[in-house]
């Protein structure tokens, strides 16, 4: 029994309605991504003035699907712990968190971090993004 490319092969105009369905579908797939990454930078931009109004709408945006896909966390540290980060002195999150967990000095900063895939070398690295004073 011959299958419908069979039939399309024979029927000209149904190779034109082919060609058309396929032409449009990559353009519409051309279009979502377009879409895909203007709702990424406006989340950015909602982010950004998140952060500007202070640490509590930062923190309400971080309980958003965008930002839990985008794995933000934040935690508490001293002005140690924090020198310390910043200064490049911990190789993962992971040394930095246990280190901070055990550290008891008065943790008067918050440091609110996300997670970046890099596509090239399959890694994912976390990002500082901000530190608040916790008053």
């Amino acid at each position: 029994m011959p299958s419908l490319s069979t039939f399309v092969g024979f029927i000209i105009q149904l190779e034109v309605f082919a060609f058309g369905v396929e032409v449009i579908g990559w353009m519409v797939k051309g279009s979502l991504k377009e879409a895909e990454e203007v709702v990424e930078e406006s989340f950015w931009a909602d982010w950004q003035n998140a952060k500007g109004k202070g640490l509590k709408y930062a923190q309400n945006f971080m309980q958003s699907s965008w930002a839990t896909d985008k794995e933000f966390s934040f935690f508490y540290a001293s002005k140690e712990m924090l020198g310390n980060l910043l200064k490049g002195k911990f190789k993962t999150i992971d040394e930095f968190t246990k280190l901070n967990n055990m550290d008891q000095n008065d943790k008067s900063y918050v440091v609110i971090t996300y997670n970046m895939p890099d596509e090239s070398t399959k890694k994912i690295f976390t990002i500082v993004d901000s530190v608040f004073i916790n008053i």
